[in-house]
Parts: structure tokens; C-alpha cells; sequence
């Protein structure tokens, strides 16, 4: 940023250009008889007192050269009016610019390095929040993985039980079919509990040996039905016993350890980056913060220096050198233009202008 004031010095043709950084130009004026912009125009509002009353300066001294002064009144004009305006005036005013820019530049350093510290502490914040929202998101998946293995581990574990229990039940119906067939009845022989050949010779008869023949048939063909039975029921008995023990295997065995490992490394690791990602809000916060406020003091000092130069030199105390030198001109000036030179009698009173 660069403010320049310009002031005209009307008796040697030169613009005068005061900047922030206290630097003064000169460059060639517009002719000695150019008038100033009129009191009360559009130009001359927009000035502040100071500058308007330096502008009517000006026009009084392009007046009083355009005159017939004597060498001496001339002399003042160039040796006194300008020296005043280049080593009173011109430094007060760069003073006061040069201490505004000093300020404001010392606030525009804090808001730029508020500025650089805020990004920082919101990339920050946002890389901590992205790491946290990713665990958050990949411990939930993972939470999902392990109760969907647990309740497919339940459903097997179910599957394999009732497998058990059928084959348990199968074995003992063909045990009990076994243990039925086991028994063999002898009331299917009609034959007395003994027999004496001597007053029966009918016990050797073939009637008997058919009734004989048969029932040990009989008996041989249970015999083979149990021994299949019996054979049967000891392996379904086995069968059963080893599907049940690998069922209790089954089912006691942790399945899922890896799933429920991998889900509670990640949840750990999300509940730690909670308190980062906190704590990159809050230093977001503050700095953001920090930023406006030293924005706001910035806009603060732009208002400041606005309203102090609208203001009247008098009001400022660091002025009053400047408004001093300023009515020391106008004197001066008033005895050129009243008397058409310089008494000596004039000037020692013009010094004496506070």
C-alpha cells in the first residue's frame, strides 16, 4: 500500500509528494497560473482541514508571484514559505504516515502470520479429522466382519449339534432294535419238558425233528439279523460319539480371533486419534480467532487514520508543530499580499505565529 499527499509549492513550479514510507518527490507543477480546486468543490471535500488549508496556501503564493513583488518578497517565498513546507510540514505529515505504516504493517505482519498459522491449524485439524473419520469407518467394518463370523460360527455350531443329536438318536433306535432282536422265544417249540421213550416212543418221531428244524432256523435267522443289528448299532454308536465330540470342538473353538483382533486394533487406534483431532479443532479455533481479531485491529487502524485526517490540526497534539508552521505561512502571506513585501517589523511577527 502507498499513500501519497501531495502538496503544491506554486512560487518554484514543483509538486511535492509525500509517501508512507516518508519519501518526497518532486515533479513539475502545472503553470503558476492554474487555479486551485475551489473551496467547497467535490475535490476539495474529500480533504482533510490540513490539506485544504495547505491547497489555499498554494493558491495565495501562485497569486502573489503572478504579482509585482520586489526581489526581497520573492526571497521570502522561496527561502522561507518552501524551506517550511519541505522541513516542517512535509516531515510532520510523513512522520505521522510513516508511523501509521509502521503500525499497520506490524498488525498486517501479525494478520498474515494469524493468516498462515490458521491454514496450518485447519489443514491440521482436517487431516486429523479425515484419520479419525477413516478408523472410525474401517473399525466399524471390521466390527461388522467379527459379528458376522460369530453368528456364522453360531450357525454352524447349531448345524453340527443337531447333526449329533440325529445320529445319536439313529444309534439308539438301531441299539434298542439290536437289544429286541437279541431275545429269542422258546414257547415256539411245543415239546414237553421232557420225554421218556420208553412210555413215549414218539419223542424221536419226525414230527418233532421238523418242529426241531424249524425253530433253529428260526433262531439262526435272528441270530444273523442281531449280529447285522449289533454290528450296525456299534458303528452308528461310533459314528455318532465322533460327530458329537468334533460338534463340542466346534463350537468351543475361537473362530473369529483374528476378525476380533483386527477390530479392536483399529477401534484402539480410533479412540486414540480422538483426542488429536480435538485438540486440532480447538488450535483451529484459536487461530482462527486470533486471525479476526487481528483483522479486526487492522480495520480498526484504517478507521483511525481515516477519521484522524478528517480531523483538525488543532485536535491532534502531535500537530501542533505542523499548524504552527502553517500560521506562520499564512502571515507571512497575508504581509506580501496586504503590504506588497516584507518589513522586517512582518516577519519577526510572522515568527512569532503559534
Amino acid at each position: 500500500m502507498r499513500t501519497a499527499i501531495v502538496f503544491w509549492g506554486g512560487a518554484v513550479g514543483m509538486q511535492v509528494h509525500v509517501g508512507v514510507d516518508g519519501t518526497v518527490d518532486r515533479a513539475a507543477a502545472p503553470p503558476l497560473n492554474a487555479a486551485a480546486p475551489p473551496v467547497g468543490s467535490d475535490h476539495m471535500v474529500s480533504l482533510s482541514p490540513r490539506m485544504q488549508t495547505l491547497s489555499t496556501l498554494q493558491k495565495r503564493a501562485s497569486e502573489l508571484m503572478q504579482s509585482q513583488l520586489s526581489p526581497n518578497a520573492k526571497t521570502v517565498i522561496v527561502d522561507v514559505l518552501l524551506p517550511v513546507v519541505d522541513q516542517e510540514i512535509v516531515p510532520a505529515i510523513a512522520k505521522e504516515f510513516a508511523t501509521a505504516q509502521g503500525e499497520l504493517k506490524s498488525l498486517m505482519d501479525a494478520l498474515e502470520a494469524g493468516t498462515t498459522k490458521a491454514v496450518a491449524s485447519k489443514t491440521t485439524a482436517v487431516a486429523g479429522d479425515v484419520t479419525l473419520v477413516g478408523n472410525q469407518e474401517a473399525w466399524h467394518e471390521l466390527l461388522e466382519a467379527y459379528e458376522k463370523c460369530e453368528a456364522q460360527k453360531d450357525d454352524s455350531c447349531e448345524d453340527r449339534k443337531q447333526q449329533c443329536a440325529d445320529k445319536r438318536a439313529a444309534a439308539e433306535a438301531k441299539c434298542a432294535a439290536a437289544d429286541a432282536a437279541a431275545n429269542i422265544d422258546f414257547t415256539k417249540i411245543c415239546l414237553p419238558e421232557t420225554c421218556n421213550l420208553k412210555t413215549n416212543p414218539t419223542c424221536g418221531s419226525q414230527t418233532v425233528q421238523q418242529e426241531t428244524d424249524g425253530w433253529l432256523a428260526d433262531v439262526r435267522a435272528k441270530m444273523e439279523a442281531f449280529q447285522q443289528l449289533e454290528t450296525e448299532c456299534r458303528e452308528m454308536t461310533d459314528d455318532a460319539t465322533a460327530t458329537c465330540t468334533a460338534a463340542d470342538a466346534h463350537c468351543a473353538a475361537d473362530h473369529c480371533a483374528g476378525e476380533r483382533t483386527a477390530y479392536q486394533q483399529k477401534k484402539d487406534e480410533a479412540i486414540a486419534s480422538e483426542g488429536p483431532a480435538l485438540l486440532a479443532k480447538c488450535e483451529f479455533g484459536r487461530a482462527a480467532q486470533a486471525k479476526c481479531a487481528d483483522l479486526t485491529a487492522v480495520h480498526d487502524l484504517i478507521a483511525k487514520i481515516k477519521a484522524t485526517n478528517r480531523q483538525d490540526a488543532l485536535s491532534e497534539p502531535d500537530r501542533i508543530a505542523e499548524f504552527a508552521a502553517v500560521q506562520r505561512l499564512i502571515c507571512l502571506l497575508k504581509a506580501l499580499h496586504d503590504e506588497g513585501d516584507l518589513s522586517a517589523e512582518a516577519t519577526t511577527v510572522c515568527a512569532g505565529k503559534t
